[in-house]
């Protein structure tokens, strides 16, 4: 097959394996591991969708035509852990406006706010001080591209 996809029963570490072969014969493999655990983390971030199965894609690079520059090439966050205030700093390629959304770890978002950035670096807060304590991520997105980062939040 192509482009095969499996779909795993359960959280686990697994080695993938993806061998190629061509008409003459000649065979490459190439190896790497995922691990996802009982919680729907997947080698430390959240996995969207069911926490008892995960699926893996094989997809042709080019399918997707001319490799586009990322819209974020850095995300910086700190104080971590923070109690009041996270401050953030985002290096943008573009000009435009993005989402800062916080999730906790069921996935569910706990703020979202819109923020308008430029290229170059971007410096903006978050107050987290009504949240729970707990380990959270940051995600900015500007609906095409998104760049996350994780924070734990103290008292």
């Amino acid at each position: 097959e192509a482009f095969p996809t499996h779909t795993y029963s359960s959280g686990s570490a697994y080695l993938l394996c993806l061998t190629i072969a061509d008409d003459a014969g000649c065979t490459d493999t190439y190896c790497d591991s995922v691990s996802v655990d009982g919680n729907g983390l997947i080698d430390g971030l959240v996995a969207a969708g069911s926490r008892s199965t995960f699926t893996i894609n094989v997809m042709n690079p080019l399918s997707t035509g001319v490799q586009e520059k990322p819209a974020f090439s850095e995300l910086n966050t700190w104080p971590n852990p923070v109690n009041d205030v996270l401050n953030i700093a985002l290096t943008s390629e573009l000009n435009g406006n993005v989402q800062v959304r916080i999730s906790d770890l069921s996935g569910r978002v706990v703020s979202t706010e819109n923020r308008s950035v430029s290229n170059g670096l971007n410096r903006m807060e978050a107050p987290v001080s009504d949240l729970n304590p707990g380990l959270y991520m940051v995600q900015l997105s500007n609906g095409k591209h998104s760049i996350s980062s994780r924070f734990v939040k103290l008292r």
